[in-house]
């Protein structure tokens, strides 16, 4: 689904904190963010898809600029109920990301969620507070 529908499809990820680790995530040539929305526990990847070319407006008219136009999918791909819990799960998320096909270690991360809550509390590279 689109990420609008998303955040469409349950009133309480609008208005909820929210926690982004990373937006270079790879998964079968594809690049993806992957957030987790506190009021549902939501782990989700959102696919980065680069499409042709957009006209950006400048208020009189297209401007000769372009800009990429981004196609963004989500697919939940887990739910973690609380932010110490994530915090574990994503613990090593800089340096997962880079390898290729990034997103298995995500989907890996949350088939195990009981044994990776030891693990050390990571950063997220982005955290929206709740409005």
């Amino acid at each position: 689904m689109d990420l609008k529908a998303f955040y469409e499809g349950d009133t309480r990820r609008r208005h909820s904190e929210e926690f982004e680790f990373g937006d270079q995530w790879s998964e079968g040539g594809e690049l993806f963010s992957i957030g987790w929305i506190a009021a549902t526990g939501e782990v989700y990847a959102t696919r980065l898809q680069v499409g042709g070319p957009m006209p950006m407006f400048n208020g009189t008219g297209p401007s000769p600029r372009a800009t990429p136009l981004r196609l963004l999918q989500v697919q939940v791909l887990g739910i973690v109920e609380d932010a110490e819990t994530i915090s574990a799960v994503m613990s090593g998320w800089q340096k997962a990301m880079a390898r290729p096909e990034s997103v298995a270690w995500v989907r890996d991360r949350l088939a195990h969620v009981a044994g990776e809550r030891a693990d050390p509390p990571a950063q997220p590279s982005r955290h929206f507070e709740a409005y």
